[in-house]
C-alpha cells in the first residue's frame, strides 16, 4: 500500500539522509537487530503500531484534502497535549506511521 504522503522529502539533501540512515543503524545496533535480518526489522517497525507496548496511545489525523500547511496546526496541538500530559507526571513519546 502506498502511503498518502512521504515520510521524507523526495530529493532530500544527503547530510540529512545520511543522519537518518546512520540513526536507525544505531537503533538496530542497540536493539541487537542484525542488517541482513529483515524479517525482525519489520516487526519492530509494526511494533509501533501497539504503541510500543504502553498502556495507552492517542491517533490524531487530518483529511488530507486540508494540506500540509494543517499538518503544523496538528504538530502545534500535539505539542500542547504532550506539555500537558508531562505536567501530570505522563511521558510521551510523538510518531508518524
Amino acid at each position: 500500500m502506498e502511503p498518502e504522503f512521504p515520510k521524507f522529502p523526495a530529493n532530500i539533501k544527503d547530510k540529512y539522509n545520511n543522519r537518518h540512515i546512520q540513526c536507525g543503524e544505531v537503533m538496530y545496533e542497540v536493539l541487537g537487530i542484525a542488517g541482513e535480518n529483515k524479517m525482525q526489522r519489520i516487526m519492530q517497525t509494526m511494533r509501533s503500531f501497539d504503541f510500543f507496548g504502553t498502556p495507552a496511545g492517542l491517533i490524531i489525523s487530518m483529511d488530507k484534502a486540508m494540506g500540509m500547511p494543517k499538518a503544523l496546526d496538528i504538530g502545534i496541538y500535539m505539542q500542547s497535549i504532550m506539555l500537558l500530559a508531562q505536567e501530570h507526571g505522563l511521558n510521551s513519546c510523538p510518531q508518524v506511521s
